[in-house]
């Protein structure tokens, strides 16, 4: 399971997601009982770090390569080239867009990719 969309503002108590995230995971597992691990994903880009996943127990699983994409000059996110034009792979979308598509130029921190092991089978594999 992905957990996205995460917010924090700077008047939230320090412990606001590991203590919003205790209370949750007792009726997530309730709710998905073959659940095995939680992934999110944190983007240094825009200056998270994920103190708060890794005060929270998660483990930091992966890193992922990243861009920006441009659709006429404005970004325009993966998710939503997928829902528009049909994919993400970024040669067909060329085929299908022209030069109305293009990618940041600039290098890109990678995404951090977080894990949660919920149950035993994952943390030991983890």
């Amino acid at each position: 399971m992905v957990l996205s969309r995460v917010l924090s503002i700077d008047s939230a108590p320090r412990n606001a997601f590991s203590f919003t995230f205790a209370r949750v995971l007792p009726a997530l597992l309730e709710l998905r009982p073959g659940l095995d691990l939680i992934l999110t994903y944190v983007n240094p880009n825009l200056g998270f770090t994920g103190a708060s996943y890794l005060a929270a127990n998660w483990t930091l699983f992966a890193k992922e390569q990243t861009h920006y994409a441009y659709l006429d000059g404005a970004h325009i996110t993966m998710r939503e080239l997928s829902r528009r034009f049909g994919g993400t792979e970024y040669a067909a979308l060329c085929r299908q867009l022209g030069s109305r598509l293009s990618l940041s130029v600039q290098p890109l921190s990678p995404l951090l990719i977080f894990a949660y092991p919920t149950s035993s089978r994952a943390t030991a594999a983890l």
